[in-house]
């Protein structure tokens, strides 16, 4: 995986998409004694508002999806037009389709210092919840490691066996989670 790419696919998703995107935040001083305050004093983040310079506010986790016209997630879902700046397509073969019924999760990641505390479920499934309310699509789809499967399954998700898709080596599971009125089982 090449970080440029990986930086030019996240623009991409949340330029065109960013309303499927979500993250979970919380803010701090650099004099707070927690893994908040060693984050803050770690790098340089935009102070929260104009009035109190010295509180930052942190990105703790996030999701970045898209929309697509397959029931799984793709080789072509997870690509993106090279030209998308200049060229907008409501529904290119590769990457965000306007018109897509399954909302592709791309990446859910919780920041190292702050995993196994629960927040990357809550951040799952009150996007999952947004979603539905939004009626986004008729079902979420994923790629997860083999290790993952339960943890996706206890948040709603159904394996529906090894993916196709190769991006990143490759070895994946395909996870869906229909909803109401979605596609059969049977369609996988």
């Amino acid at each position: 995986m090449d970080p440029l790419t990986d930086t030019a696919q996240i623009a991409y998703r949340l330029t065109l998409c960013g309303e499927l995107c979500s993250g979970i935040f919380s803010s701090a001083y650099p004099t707070t004694s927690s893994p908040l305050g060693d984050l803050v004093r770690s790098r340089v983040f935009p102070s929260v508002d104009s009035s109190d310079s010295d509180r930052k506010r942190v990105l703790l986790g996030h999701i970045i999806a898209t929309k697509h016209s397959a029931l799984t997630v793709t080789d072509d879902s997870m690509a993106f037009p090279s030209d998308w700046r200049t060229k907008y397509q409501l529904a290119p073969s590769t990457g965000h389709s306007e018109d897509g019924e399954t909302v592709c999760l791309h990446s859910l990641c919780v920041h190292p210092d702050f995993q196994k505390h629960g927040l990357g479920k809550v951040l799952l499934l009150s996007w999952v919840q947004r979603i539905k309310d939004l009626g986004s699509g008729k079902r979420i789809a994923l790629l997860c490691r083999q290790r993952l499967v339960t943890w996706y399954e206890s948040a709603g998700f159904k394996c529906v066996g090894p993916s196709k898709c190769t991006y990143g080596g490759g070895g994946w599971m395909d996870m869906v989670m229909e909803f109401d009125g979605g596609a059969d089982d049977d369609n996988f």
